[in-house]
């Protein structure tokens, strides 16, 4: 529809046309908003779709993109794990041929979640190490200038 070039009672009929009920100008928007090819954003969202942090995350985004899809569960169990974050992929690889969507998600959360507990307990063990290695240190030195002080007064 284009109002420049129609002549002023034309679009104004129009118009009112549009605004006349609700149910007209819902369609009306519809058309002009909506998006025309459901599919093709589908497919483009689930190309650029990948985990980032957390399996389980990634794992919804994915099924919901994937309902907008007619992709076969082969299709699907590719791209979901060629977008999964390697140190999944090196786990996921280990268990016999997975042909169902739902048990790999399930998997590939398991998996996701054991590495991250195992990271947790890392961090914590390091940081235990780090603050007793801290508390010794303090106290050798504090015992170290001591010492010194000693010496030095009795000198």
């Amino acid at each position: 529809m284009n109002y420049l070039q129609k002549k002023s009672e034309k679009w104004e009929e129009e118009i009112n046309m549009i605004f006349r009920d609700s149910q007209t100008f819902k369609k009306h928007l519809k058309r002009v908003f909506e998006n025309i090819d459901k599919k093709c954003t589908a497919e483009w969202q689930l190309y650029n779709l990948q985990q980032k942090i957390f399996a389980a995350t990634y794992s919804i985004s994915f099924q919901h993109i994937a309902m907008n899809m007619k992709w076969n569960d082969a299709a699907l169990i590719n791209q979901f794990y060629q977008k999964l974050q390697e140190k999944v992929k090196n786990e996921i690889i280990k268990i016999n041929k997975l042909v169902d969507l739902q048990k790999m998600i399930f998997k590939a959360m398991i998996i996701d979640n054991r590495q991250y507990e195992k990271r947790l307990k890392k961090d914590k063990e390091l940081t235990i190490s780090v603050v007793l290695n801290w508390k010794f240190k303090k106290k050798w030195q504090q015992s170290y200038y001591d010492s010194q002080s000693i010496k030095l007064n009795a000198t």
